[in-house]
């Protein structure tokens, strides 16, 4: 199953404590963001129990776990593990003399045994491996793949199931579907709803109602989760009707006060939070890539929007910015223009860093400060193959990818 590369819907993430207003255990109301008011960015306080929100949320085909990545291979049968230290690639099993080719296989999590697996759901959280399978089940797994649980049914199997994202949190998982309604004229209500990891508690957490809109880039930030809200609007270019992304700002949904509401009214495609600094950097669409300081309250263009970023994803790996244009890139090309790939690293000043050629890449899945994972093009033909590729961030001049082996 395949991620479609328009739109992302935004999971929630909780985190209370003693000394906050609210108690964990206590359900939540949920938040009609039609009615969202206007709420300042607060500090950012990083936290052990915060999500990898370094990693793309158009599809999260990899996860960071002790020692290296996990993610399934590009035959969607086996669960797989990188290690950072040998950049050697190795299914997730350790029973003797397995030949990792059969459905006995500790990592085997292909459809031959009835149920498969989401290979654009791949989570990491708190020492287990977090898989969605094809009932619509979030299923927890032992770091070394042996122990499979099943927890609680998240999604309805074959409803907008390739757009079902997860964020991590404080003992819960907040799930949202960022492409169900895309397209469709009714006014339907989008939802992010909590569940315990436990699998006792659900709860609608927050929720907008329209057509075709959708719920998306969630990040969760110290006790903070940010997402974005879109809709798609139709246009006639050349007698065609092409359908185009607006966006209606930035939100956040404090997981202390339970409260919700919207913090940035412009178009804001894509964001990023140093947490160590406090300053949030964000892509305003056809106008450019903005710093924010959460302290001082102070607003900096760093970088315009030009023909080749107009709404980037962005990523913030600890040091660098990257802000990558496949989905500006293939809008333009429907809209018969031609706009090169391509993934731009920059500091947080907005000098450039590094322009990584995206024309052998599918799609990028970013990563942490030692690592950038994409699916890269074999051969250029047509519904041609593709495989896993990285980029080692520590290796000095230009970065290129190279295939995980």
């Amino acid at each position: 199953m395949r991620k479609k590369l328009i739109g992302l819907v935004f999971t929630v993430c909780l985190m209370c404590s003693a000394c906050t207003a609210k108690n964990q255990s206590e359900q939540p109301q949920s938040s009609d963001l039609n009615q969202a008011k206007q709420l300042e960015i607060q500090t950012v306080q990083e936290t052990e129990n915060d999500s990898q929100s370094y990693w793309g949320t158009v599809a999260h085909n990899f996860a960071k776990g002790e020692g290296g990545y996990y993610y399934m291979d590009n035959g969607d049968s086996y669960l797989m593990f990188f290690d950072e230290e040998t950049q050697e690639s190795y299914p997730l099993c350790a029973l003797p003399n397995c030949q990792h080719n059969t459905t006995d296989c500790n990592a085997y999590v292909g459809t031959q045994k009835g149920t498969g697996y989401l290979m654009q759901t791949v989570y990491y959280y708190k020492d287990s491996l977090y898989l969605l399978n094809s009932e619509g089940f979030l299923v927890r797994f032992s770091p070394d793949g042996a122990q499979r649980e099943k927890i609680v049914q998240v999604y309805q199997y074959g409803q907008g199931d390739t757009g079902t994202n997860l964020v991590f949190h404080n003992d819960y998982v907040y799930v949202y579907n960022m492409n169900q309604h895309l397209g469709m004229e009714e006014e339907y209500a989008e939802t992010i709803t909590r569940y315990s990891l436990d699998g006792k508690e659900q709860a609608v957490v927050a929720q907008y109602t329209g057509a075709s809109c959708a719920i998306m880039q969630a990040k969760c930030y110290g006790n903070q989760l940010f997402f974005i809200i879109s809709d798609v609007q139709k246009q006639n270019v050349n007698d065609k009707v092409v359908l185009n992304q607006a966006y209606k700002g930035l939100y956040v949904y404090r997981t202390d006060t339970m409260e919700a509401g919207r913090v940035l009214e412009q178009e804001v495609t894509g964001y990023c939070i140093d947490e160590n600094t406090n300053k949030l950097f964000y892509f305003v669409k056809e106008k450019g890539l903005y710093s924010y300081d959460i302290n001082t309250k102070e607003q900096k263009l760093l970088i315009e929007a030009d023909e080749k970023n107009q709404m980037p994803e962005i990523s913030f790996d600890g040091q660098y910015i990257y802000m990558d244009n496949s989905a500006w890139a293939s809008i333009s090309k429907r809209m018969g223009k031609e706009v090169e790939k391509q993934c731009f690293v920059i500091d947080t000043n907005g000098n450039m860093i590094q322009q990584i050629s995206g024309e052998k890449t599918q799609r990028i899945y970013f990563g942490d400060g030692n690592y950038l994972f994409a699916q890269t093009v074999i051969q250029k033909i047509s519904g041609g193959n593709s495989e896993y590729s990285y980029i080692n961030k520590s290796l000095p001049g230009e970065w290129e990818w190279k295939a995980m082996e």
